[in-house]
């Protein structure tokens, strides 16, 4: 079940006479977000990434046909708290598809490098950018940002992935969990290059689990 969006504004849950110091007491809940069949959001560009926040989670449960969504993560979980992708397996352990071919960007979002990455992790002007933090992206297929391949930016235009295009791309962040996630048909060995900066990972083929 999708979560309620959090409280604001005129149609807010929050009672009109509470004190204003009970109001900022207040925690914010964490939102679920799922997408898929029989889910509240058809697709996962109808997930609001561009404000995700800590302890929130995005469940994308699997599908015969390829999810075709293309986006950027540019927020912060916490330590006690991540911001979770996480796909959702099929009958048989299938694991939810992300393809690039034809993908769409979701026009809310506006990132530097759109070419690079299907999904990306960091470099946004919309949200604003931060250096993200806390994100867990697991048990997902992610496919096919490639030459010829092209997609549809967050402005509307259909563009071509570059050569050094990855299915997913790491512009910059802290404590990224990648985990039992399939990267292939892909162009060059190239989708993790700003994390290979900070961190450690074993050299990535044309087909892997990571």
């Amino acid at each position: 079940m999708t979560a309620p969006p959090r409280p604001h504004g005129p149609g807010s849950s929050r009672s009109a006479w509470a004190p204003a110091f009970l109001l900022f007491a207040l925690p914010v809940a964490a939102a679920t977000y799922e997408v898929g069949p029989g889910q509240g959001l058809a697709s996962a560009g109808d997930v609001p990434w561009e404000s995700l926040a800590a302890g929130d989670t995005v469940l994308i449960h699997w599908r015969a046909a390829p999810y075709t969504n293309k986006w950027v993560i540019c927020r912060q979980g916490a330590a006690d708290a991540p911001i979770t992708v996480r796909g959702v397996p099929g009958p048989g352990g299938e694991l939810p598809v992300i393809d690039g071919n034809g993908a769409t960007t979701r026009s809310a979002l506006n990132d530097w490098n759109q070419p690079r990455g299907m999904v990306k992790i960091g470099g946004a002007s919309v949200p604003p950018d931060t250096t993200p933090r806390f994100i867990t992206l697991e048990n997902l297929d992610l496919r096919s940002a490639r030459p010829p391949y092209r997609y549809t930016a967050a402005n509307g235009t259909t563009e071509d992935y570059p050569n050094n295009a990855a299915s997913l791309y790491v512009e910059k962040g802290e404590h990224i969990t990648i985990r039992n996630c399939l990267l292939h048909d892909l162009s060059q060995h190239r989708r993790l290059d700003a994390f290979r900066q900070h961190h450690p990972v074993p050299a990535v083929h044309r087909r892997r689990a990571l």
